[in-house]
């Protein structure tokens, strides 16, 4: 009798080893998404491809998750994570080599967020300072380039945030502002590519580099 409960012990006790790791897996499925989409996903310097973007992770802790695009702030955060309830029952049911199972295979940990929703930031004449290994005026060729689409909307109603910004960027003083609006409304007209309309413009009003 003493031998089969014995039996009985090691097999369930072998059954249950690595209880965390069976029932939730040593990956998890993370979400992506950005505003703009089409940024760049890292995670600790490992690049995991553009947003938007689902993916399974290894379950790790310590990880930071960056997410890149030209023309905008970067983002960073630590990707959180908390201890698998099922690894405090593997303790007790499957004792310490359960529980090292799961602690090496990363059973243990669960991502606290698995939907990460980002709204990036864009760069803009307040951020240069941040920049400055861009010359100036390559600073605001980027900037102008990324924020394209809205500058040509903000020129036909005479107004908006990336004009001002394009403003302060080529030194455009106040009492010039209206004058360069329509010379700016003029110039994106006639030139088909944005490349070339932006070259124009910071001839013309950005002299230096």
């Amino acid at each position: 009798m003493i031998k089969i409960n014995t039996s009985i012990a090691i097999l369930i006790s072998t059954i249950v080893v690595g209880c965390a790791t069976i029932v939730s897996g040593t990956t998890q499925q993370v979400t992506f998404q950005s505003s703009p989409d089409d940024a760049l996903i890292k995670v600790n310097g490992r690049i995991l491809g553009k947003t938007p973007l689902t993916i399974r992770l290894d379950k790790a802790s310590g990880q930071t998750l960056t997410i890149e695009k030209d023309g905008y702030k970067t983002f960073t955060t630590s990707m959180d994570t908390s201890i698998e309830p099922m690894f405090f029952g593997n303790i007790i049911i499957g004792g310490l080599l359960g529980s090292t199972t799961d602690g090496i295979s990363g059973a243990i940990n669960n991502y606290t967020q698995d939907q990460y929703i980002i709204t990036l930031e864009p760069l803009t004449a307040d951020n240069y300072t941040s920049t400055m290994h861009l010359s100036k005026r390559e600073y605001a060729r980027r900037f102008m380039f990324v924020n394209y689409k809205k500058l040509k909307t903000e020129l036909s109603i005479n107004s908006g945030e990336v004009i001002d910004a394009s403003f302060e960027l080529l030194d455009i003083s106040d009492k010039n502002k209206e004058e360069a609006t329509e010379q700016m409304k003029r110039d994106i007209l006639t030139e088909s590519e944005p490349a070339l309309f932006i070259e124009k413009t910071l001839d013309r009003y950005l002299k230096t580099a």
